[in-house]
């Protein structure tokens, strides 16, 4: 198989994943991590060293340290979620939701100029994300039965060598989002009614800026600042089964009911701190330390477009503001490599994702808590310009003790999820 068959079979597989649909638990919130295996496998933590393509997301400015040439990287992460609530209510039963599996692909496409300053590339990933569900029969289902946010980020990004040991890096970001969730509500007389919602935002836009630093052949600082981007969601809300008291004074005796609807949704701001050490040619150390600035996702509201709608008494309590109350994180990662031989490495490392999400005003719809994760994984170098990476990462959730307010959803929650990743990468 000559070159140029093997450049269209890696361009036709990174335009599928930019349209098929990527979805992730979060990596604490609805912050999605699932890049590149060869960084989730030493713990996430790669800002520090970012010397494959997978630079355009971690660090643009590491894009400089390829090789000339262009490069390819293509894979998938198969994700699979588990949840699992006990009451603290005398009498009500346990439940566990859904197991969630997800497959989410990334891509990415670097070019090293000629002149060895500058390289630019582009990239599609899932880095935001969320997938939960309850039964509808549940403690959960006047609160949060099913909600499922799919993320699609492209991103162009440019690395500049400014000195042979500093360089500069920006990428920006084309965010694509859709979220559903379904809940119920109480008909009184005509039992349970139910109540969808659909929104997207195909025009998200945000920026990351980077630096790496090469202090010496063994050391090297990378700091990355990602930008808050703004999701203005527009879609529909549908409710059905109006039968009973809310149906016929609410909605003139319908027993369906359609209306459009638009929401704002933040994906919040971070800074990223990394650091990759290399006291050998075989062994390589990397940490990263990430602020991310969770409080200024401060409320969740439905608006509706058809003023009327906020005259509706049920329409406006589904509408009404709901307060999240969450706090800034600061999560951290450790990873080693170690090459075996020259074609073998292999990789290990630990993370840890502090939630959020407060004991109070807990989001049925994110049950999330904090959380660390065990990640091992491998590369080979199956020829002199083509690679293979594999990661398995285990992320155990603390189980997490919610005092609500509401006596329905006070209980203990436990969480747990698993991953294994795989991608190829070409060099050309």
């Amino acid at each position: 198989m000559n070159k140029a068959i093997l450049f269209v079979l890696f361009l036709l597989g990174g335009i599928l994943s930019m349209v098929s649909p990527a979805m992730a638990a979060g990596s604490g919130g609805y912050n999605a991590q699932v890049v590149d295996p060869k960084a989730e496998s030493m713990g996430f933590a790669f800002a520090g060293e970012a010397d494959t393509p997978s630079a355009v997301y971690y660090n643009p400015a590491g894009l400089t340290q390829l090789n000339e040439g262009r490069h390819i990287q293509l894979g998938a992460t198969a994700l699979q979620l588990r949840q699992h609530y006990h009451s603290s209510a005398a009498g009500q039963e346990d439940s566990a939701g859904k197991v969630k599996e997800f497959t989410i692909p990334h891509f990415f496409f670097a070019d090293k100029m000629k002149n060895d300053r500058v390289a630019f590339g582009f990239g599609v990933v899932s880095t935001w994300g969320l997938g939960t569900e309850w039964a509808d029969n549940s403690f959960a289902k006047y609160k949060a039965i099913k909600t499922d946010m799919v993320d699609s980020t492209a991103i162009a990004a440019i690395g500049v060598k400014v000195t042979e040991r500093f360089s500069l890096g920006a990428g920006f970001d084309f965010e694509m989002s859709r979220i559903n969730k379904t809940v119920k509500f109480d008909n009184l007389a005509g039992g349970n009614g139910n109540i969808e919602a659909k929104g997207k935002d195909n025009d998200g836009m945000g920026y990351h800026i980077s630096g790496l630093f090469k202090i010496n052949d063994q050391n090297q600082i990378g700091l990355v600042y990602r930008s808050p981007i703004q999701l203005d969601m527009h879609g529909k809300l549908y409710l059905d089964n109006l039968g009973g008291y809310a149906g016929m004074a609410l909605f003139g005796g319908k027993t369906n009911y359609e209306t459009e609807i638009s929401s704002k949704m933040k994906l919040p701001q971070s800074v990223t701190l990394g650091y990759s050490f290399r006291p050998t040619e075989k062994w390589r150390i990397n940490a990263d330390v990430e602020w991310m600035n969770w409080s200024s996702v401060r409320q969740s509201a439905i608006n509706y477009v058809d003023p009327n709608d906020y005259s509706n008494g049920l329409l406006s309590n589904i509408g009404a503001s709901t307060s999240l109350h969450f706090k800034d994180t600061i999560s951290g990662g450790i990873g080693t490599e170690y090459w075996v031989t020259d074609r073998w490495a292999m990789r290990m490392g630990y993370a840890y994702f502090p939630s959020p999400v407060n004991k109070t005003n807990y989001p049925l719809w994110l049950a999330d808590s904090n959380s660390s994760c065990v990640t091992v994984g491998t590369g080979i170098k199956l020829t002199n310009n083509l690679s293979f990476d594999l990661a398995y990462v285990t992320r155990i959730f603390q189980p997490r003790k919610i005092t609500d307010t509401d006596a329905n959803i006070a209980g203990t929650y436990k969480t747990f999820a698993q991953f294994g990743m795989g991608s190829l990468t070409w060099d050309f």
